[in-house]
C-alpha cells in the first residue's frame, strides 16, 4: 500500500510539478512492527525520487503503544527525513500523556466521537477544548476528524483548532476524482479551518 501511495505521488508530481500536494497513509501496528519498516520506507522514497515532505503517516495511539520505545525510535528516524507524523484517533484508545510528550508526532487528530457530540454534550466540548490546548502546549497541530456540520466547524474555529476534515468538506472518492477536484476547487487544497 505504501509503495502504491509513493508511486501515485510520483506520477502526480510529474504531471503537476508546480503543485505542492502530499498524501497521508495509515500505518498499522503490523507495518510498524516490521524490523526494517523505517529503512524500507526511506529506500522507497529514494527509489521513487519523492521529497519526504510529500508523505505523511497516520498511526493510531493503540498501535504505537504496543512497542512504544522501538516505535519512537522508528518515528524519529522518519521524522528526521521530513516525513510528517499524525497521531490518529486521539482519545479513542488508552491515551498516555506520559508518552504523548515523547512521541515524535507533528499532528494530533481528535477522534470523530468527540466531534459528533459538539452541541450535544458540554463535557465533550470541554474535552475537545482541553485536547486542543494540550496539543498546542506541546507544539502540535490539531486536526478534528469527522466534521459534518457548519456548527461543528464554527465551534472548532472558536477554539483555534488548526485543521478539520470530514464530510462537510468532501466525501471519500476515487483517486482520479480527488485529483480532478483538487484542480478545480481551492477549498480542497487544505481542509484548513482558516479557509
Amino acid at each position: 500500500m505504501v509503495k502504491r501511495a509513493l508511486n501515485d505521488i510520483n506520477k502526480f508530481n510529474q504531471k503537476n510539478e508546480d503543485e505542492k500536494y502530499s498524501i497521508a497513509v495509515n500505518i498499522s501496528a503490523r507495518n510498524l512492527q516490521h524490523p526494517n519498516f523505517a529503512e524500507s520506507l526511506i529506500q522507497n522514497l529514494e527509489f521513487f525520487n519523492i521529497n519526504p515532505e510529500r508523505l505523511s503517516l497516520e498511526i493510531t495511539e493503540t498501535d504505537l503503544i504496543l512497542e512504544i520505545k522501538e516505535n519512537i525510535k522508528k518515528l524519529k528516524k522518519l521524522k528526521a527525513k521530513g516525513i510528517k507524523i499524525y497521531l490518529d484517533d486521539f482519545g479513542k484508545g488508552y491515551s498516555s500523556l506520559k508518552y504523548l510528550k515523547e512521541l515524535p508526532v507533528d499532528y494530533l487528530k481528535i477522534d470523530r466521537y468527540f466531534i459528533k457530540n459538539i452541541g450535544l454534550e458540554k463535557s465533550t466540548e470541554n474535552i475537545i477544548h482541553s485536547i486542543i490546548n494540550m496539543a498546542h502546549a506541546l507544539n502540535l497541530k490539531v486536526v478534528a476528524e469527522g466534521v459534518e456540520k457548519k456548527e461543528q466547524l464554527e465551534f472548532l474555529q472558536e477554539l483555534d483548532c488548526d485543521y478539520a476534515q470530514g464530510y462537510y468538506f468532501a466525501r471519500p472518492d476515487t483517486k482520479e476524482n480527488i485529483i480532478k477536484k483538487l484542480a478545480e476547487e481551492d477549498k480542497y487544497i487544505l481542509n484548513s479551518i482558516d479557509n
